[in-house]
């Protein structure tokens, strides 16, 4: 009976061995492939990042001094002035047919007739129902504010009374706030 063991045993730990072997091989076949194909995705990722910052195209506001890149995806910006009828009504300009605003300029409070300035926008947006978070853009603190009602607006503050107030999905915000530059 003895001898029926040791006969097993044998055959037994060889098949053990040649399992973990082939888990093994099989482990470090998969592992490397992995990491190949994250390569292959890194390399691309890099290369349509490339691509997509070289197709950008650039907006310049020369009277607030600030401009910012965007994808021609965004199409033809639409330009508005304010008017003498509205003598506080800051210039704007839209993009994929006004998803996306950005304007400039002095906003005046409709029923007080004062000026809403970063202060006035910073204070009224610290009430509880305002998701508000400091940034930076370009070097100046800005505050970028959400809510059901508003969605997202970030205001950009350029001096006293004036500011930037970009308007839009937080997705379409960040690609001109990662390019956004003040102008000397």
């Amino acid at each position: 009976m003895k001898t029926l063991h040791k006969g097993f045993i044998a055959p037994l730990l060889l098949a053990l061995i040649a399992l973990l072997l082939i888990g093994g091989g099989a482990y470090v076949y998969v592992h490397n492939k992995q990491a190949n194909q994250s390569a292959i995705v890194s390399q691309t990722a890099q290369a349509t990042s490339t691509a997509q910052t070289s197709d950008l195209k650039t907006y310049t506001n020369t009277k607030y001094g600030f401009s910012f890149q965007y994808p021609p995806y965004f199409g033809t910006p639409k330009e508005f002035t304010g008017t003498s009828s509205k003598p506080n009504t800051p210039d704007s300009v839209d993009f994929l047919d006004g998803r996306l605003t950005v304007a400039a300029g002095v906003s005046t409070n409709l029923s007080t007739g004062q000026p809403m300035t970063f202060a006035w926008f910073s204070q009224m947006y610290d009430k509880k129902e305002y998701n508000k978070k400091q940034i930076t853009v370009d070097g100046k603190n800005a505050i970028q504010v959400s809510t059901s009602q508003i969605g997202t607006n970030t205001l950009i503050p350029l001096s006293n009374d004036v500011i930037v107030l970009i308007i839009g999905s937080p997705e379409l915000q960040n690609q001109i706030l990662s390019t956004f530059k003040f102008n000397p």
